[in-house]
């Protein structure tokens, strides 16, 4: 899953004043998929068309392993006019960081072109668990000459970067088999005991549809509320999306309490 922010910007320049509105969306990649050809990151130029502001990132997360220090990606546009494009990197808390920096940072993307941002590891991290980032890349389209005001959509894309290290046992789908399931009162949570992360999206326990789009790092856990009427139910399902960028659901069985 990737996260879409659209800023909308009105802008005032006789009176150099502007005003914000920001709208958070969640972009989901295709819903069935199972493997490397389904993620294969590449999007057709259909899919881009269909993204805000006409703007497409070729893959919707990043998987760098051991050893290969940096990856690369592709931002698309088949707007008529300039794109400005900047990105940055954020930790698992949306901190900045300088754990990888991203080439060029700022830049111009021409008119029905691509260009790749290239992200290089500059410190190291440990080699014992998966360690997981974000790289926000902000797209903010040109003004016609001669116009004073006006409203600009500024689309702001996150997508997750995961540094996978070297010897690491299993993929996404064994960490999310391997969540630990336990549920007190009416809370479900989920552990993950693994050295992976698992990124959680959605939970159907009976009437209950939960839209959780949680990050489950290793070693942590993760809470959610069921309503009262389900709370007699020991099996509901859960859906997490794999390295591929697709989603992926299985039936977890609550052990008896």
């Amino acid at each position: 899953m990737r996260s879409l922010f659209i800023i909308m910007v009105c802008f005032s320049y006789k009176t150099l004043i502007f005003s914000t509105a920001v709208f958070c969306l969640s972009v989901l990649p295709p819903a069935s998929a199972a493997g490397p050809d389904a993620a294969s990151a590449n999007q057709d130029l259909s899919e881009i068309a269909k993204a805000p502001g006409g703007v497409g990132l070729e893959r919707s997360r990043i998987v760098i392993r051991s050893g290969a220090k940096e990856a690369s990606i592709g931002v698309r546009s088949l707007q008529p006019s300039d794109i400005l494009v900047s990105a940055s990197v954020e930790d698992s808390s949306f901190r900045p960081t300088d754990v990888f920096v991203v080439s060029p940072a700022v830049y111009r993307l021409k008119p029905m072109s691509e260009n790749r941002l290239r992200l290089t590891q500059t410190k190291p991290l440990p080699n014992d668990r998966e360690s997981v980032f974000y790289v926000t890349i902000n797209c903010i389209p040109s003004i016609p000459a001669g116009e004073t005001n006006r409203m600009v959509a500024v689309i702001s894309q996150r997508i997750k970067l995961f540094y996978r290290p070297k010897g690491l046992f299993g993929d996404s789908g064994y960490a999310a088999s391997e969540l630990k399931w336990s549920f007190k009162g009416n809370k479900l949570t989920a552990y993950n005991p693994t050295k992976l992360s698992v990124s959680a999206a959605w939970i159907s326990f009976g009437t209950d549809e939960l839209n959780i789009r949680d990050l489950i790092l290793p070693g942590e856990s993760a809470t959610w509320e069921i309503s009262e009427k389900n709370l007699s139910l020991r099996t509901f399902k859960f859906t997490y999306i794999n390295e591929y960028g697709a989603s992926n659901t299985y039936e977890v069985r609550l052990s008896p309490s």
